[in-house]
């Protein structure tokens, strides 16, 4: 933290005195803030990236509703542990951990064609064959992948269930591997999981959840002001204030940052220095978290 300025960090306090448009551009970068509903999840990542190789290898299902930070997580899990590989095995030509989103309808081609493509494996770009399964099987284990992250899982489920169930074959072919697969997704995704009982019992299931009007949200907002250019104490976290961003977010991560960020915003646009209920009120609104698009 800055001396001057104990609530801020450094680079944060740095900025104070720069022109507005870069204290918003700072605002609204993206960043990733380690708070108390992300700890498990990634724990849950590494514990499985650190076991040792097994015939059968656990995976994962991270479920949790939209705009709860799971993307974040899992981008902060392929950065800290598979996002520059060569450091960690010191080999071009392994990729511990790789993720892939998975296409709108995502049938078991058009799936195995994504993971060619994060692989690097090259003629598959637009091929439609189902022969590509073999070649990624045969590329996850030569590339030496550890972890397979598939995100938006539920993307499957307004497939036909046997195409669903193709599917799931290809995620237990590919465990079969020896690779832990990481399936992402809401609730659905947990559901059509479920359908496969041999998958269901390979597969933990762990939960991504809104804030509570609690200690978790508090800590979460202290941290967040830290990021804020704005020479006084916002405080955000106080019991006031945090329940103001409750009753706006009703404690989506996604909403709780985009109120935030508004709201900060706002505040040195006119000059404020702080955070204050009138910034906060004249904030961007968030439609309810009860019409929000799942997805």
């Amino acid at each position: 933290m800055d001396q001057e300025h104990p609530h801020l960090l450094a680079d944060t306090a740095a900025l104070l005195a720069t022109p507005i448009e870069e204290r918003l551009r700072w605002i609204n970068t993206d960043r990733f803030i380690l708070h108390d509903k992300a700890k498990p999840v990634l724990s849950a990542m590494k514990d499985i990236f650190n076991r040792p190789p097994c015939i059968r290898p656990p995976c994962l299902a991270v479920i949790g509703n939209s705009n709860e930070g799971k993307t974040a997580i899992a981008n902060r899990f392929l950065r800290d542990m598979g996002g520059d590989h060569t450091k960690i095995f010191g080999n071009h030509d392994e990729m511990p951990v790789v993720m892939v989103e998975m296409p709108p309808r995502a049938t078991e081609p058009r799936v195995c064609l994504a993971i060619a493509r994060a692989l690097g494996l090259a003629g598959y770009a637009n091929s439609k064959s189902r022969l590509v399964s073999d070649h990624v099987y045969r590329a996850l284990v030569a590339k030496k992948v550890r972890i397979l992250i598939l995100m938006e899982f539920h993307h499957i489920e307004p497939l036909p269930r046997c195409e669903r169930q193709v599917v799931l074959d290809m995620v237990k072919g590919i465990s079969n591997q020896g690779v832990s697969v990481i399936a992402v997704g809401t609730e659905e995704a947990r559901i059509m999981l479920a359908e496969d009982e041999q998958v269901a019992n390979r597969m933990r299931v762990i939960r991504v959840n809104s804030f509570t009007q609690g200690e978790d949200l508090m800590n979460f907002l202290h941290s967040l002001e830290a990021f804020y250019p704005l020479p006084k104490p916002s405080g955000l976290g106080e019991k006031a204030m945090m329940n103001r961003i409750y009753r706006k977010t009703l404690g989506i991560t996604g909403d709780v940052v985009s109120q935030c960020n508004a709201a900060a915003a706002w505040a040195v646009r006119n000059n404020r220095p702080c955070i204050d209920a009138e910034a906060m009120e004249k904030a961007l609104l968030l439609p309810s978290a009860s019409v929000a698009t799942v997805g």
